[in-house]
């Protein structure tokens, strides 16, 4: 295949929206906005497009948001990409997105819950637990001072946390 005659393409593709839309006004900065969005594009598959809107839309004046989604549909089969297989792909996306976010959520209030319940324990105990775990896990040695509960992270306060849980459910 050749290269691509941009200008003449261009106005063929011109040539079809006017034959399409014969009351389409459009003025000479709002034709250039047109050729900027889509003067880049497959010309064929542009016009196809075109076609699209004109079959779809009932309108004198065609829209570039209509040409957009057309257009996205024309490329789509001529890929063989079926246009409804990235629609699910879409909303998979999206709802694996609002999962993830329902299971941030869910370990921030873990973590909340974790750091109450131990903030509740008697001071005594709360440094009994946080020195096994830092002798169980010595990086966390130097980060978290078992004696004072106001330096500890929600994390830290999470893993002594579930330390003490394991340890008693295991002696129970």
């Amino acid at each position: 295949m050749g290269e691509i005659n941009r200008p003449q393409e261009w106005n063929n593709t011109i040539q079809l929206m006017r034959g399409l839309f014969p009351r389409w006004t459009v003025s000479p900065e709002q034709l250039e906005v047109w050729r900027l969005m889509f003067g880049m594009h497959n010309p064929e598959w542009l016009r196809e497009a075109i076609q699209l809107v004109y079959t779809r839309y009932s309108s004198d004046d065609p829209k570039p948001k209509w040409l957009v989604q057309a257009f996205k549909e024309v490329k789509a089969g001529h890929q063989g990409i079926p246009l409804d297989e990235s629609v699910a792909a879409s909303e998979n996306h999206q709802s694996m997105c609002h999962i993830t976010e329902m299971e941030m959520a869910e370990a921030q209030a873990d973590q909340e819950r974790m750091h109450r319940a131990v903030a509740a324990w008697d001071n005594d105990q709360r440094i009994e637990w946080a020195d096994k775990f830092k002798k169980r896990f010595p990086v966390f040695a130097t980060r978290n001072d078992s004696s004072k509960f106001d330096t500890w992270s929600r994390a830290f306060a999470g893993f002594v946390y579930c330390l003490r849980e394991i340890e008693m459910a295991a002696t129970a």
